[in-house]
């Protein structure tokens, strides 16, 4: 029989094996070396390799040129530039200003820059830009010219909100415009365009409205007559010189100033056939008196 004494082997590990399968058992160790060991590897030999000039300086070309090469790609070049919703004056306004030199990559395009040049122009009240296979389309939507403005600059063309589309020098292109003056006028366009739709009477006759103290409006009429209007109520007023022209025929040009500036006691000054002044109470015009 053989001797147990012989028999020396001893299943059961090293101290140090039990400990380091102990530490392997450990989250965060075994993290550190399957995570933390390579990325430290690879920061190293990079920054060891990144070190050299050299080698940067070849990474940066090597980028560049792909980076080019993507640009320049036929799916990415713009050829053309479609706008639409301008005349043909308005149309090579808007192309130079945008200077936009043709073909170009839809990467080097900044339609946020674009879109702020064509819309600092004055005729233009929105545009939209944007490409669709490429293809940079350009809608606009311009001002629309509805008054004059004569002011100490000389003669303005406005739109319905009062912003300048631009200056001229008569009134020969929009001659069907009507005409307004004044200090700050065109902050009311909209109030003046309302009197000259609601002014039946004198429709024909009117040469423009003053705006007067920036607070109301005088309707300058033909052979240097002119109505007076009040800073408020202006719509009654209107209304009141129908009623009016009745009994004092005013629509035969059977005055020279009709003020309403106190729409409680308004005053008609005649001069035909002789000079007079005539004070007439509202309360009358309601009664039907007058």
């Amino acid at each position: 029989m053989r001797s147990l004494e012989n028999n020396k082997t001893d299943p059961a590990p090293s101290r140090i094996l039990y400990r380091l399968e102990r530490l392997w058992l450990t989250p965060f160790v075994r993290f550190i070396i399957k995570f933390g060991v390579p990325i430290l590897l690879i920061v190293i030999i990079s920054f060891t390799y990144f070190s050299r000039t050299e080698n940067t300086d070849v990474l940066k070309i090597s980028w560049r040129e792909f980076r080019e090469n993507i640009r320049n790609r036929p799916e990415f070049l713009i050829n053309l530039i479609k706008i639409d919703g301008v005349n043909h004056t308005m149309l090579n306004e808007v192309r130079n200003t945008m200077n936009v030199d043709l073909p170009v990559s839809s990467y080097d395009v900044d339609l946020r820059d674009l879109k702020s040049k064509v819309q600092l122009l004055k005729s233009v009240e929105n545009a939209e830009v944007y490409i669709v296979e490429n293809i940079i389309h350009v809608d606009i939507s311009e001002r629309i010219p509805v008054i004059f403005w004569r002011n100490s600059n000389g003669l303005e063309i406005l739109d319905v909100n009062g912003i300048s589309i631009g200056d001229v020098e008569n009134r020969k292109k929009y001659s069907h415009l009507p005409l307004i003056a004044g200090q700050d006028a065109n902050n009311y366009v909209k109030e003046a365009l309302f009197i000259y739709e609601n002014n039946d009477l004198f429709s024909n006759e009117i040469i423009g409205l003053v705006r007067v103290g920036g607070r109301r409006w005088d309707i300058i009429l033909t052979e240097e007559r002119k109505v007076m209007l009040p800073t408020q109520d202006i719509a009654l007023v209107l209304k009141t010189v129908v009623a009016l022209n009745k009994s004092y025929r005013l629509s035969s040009r059977n005055f020279s100033v009709l003020d309403f500036r106190n729409i409680d006691r308004m005053t008609i000054r005649r001069h035909k056939p002789f000079p007079e002044t005539v004070e007439i109470k509202l309360n009358d015009v309601d009664k039907g008196e007058i």
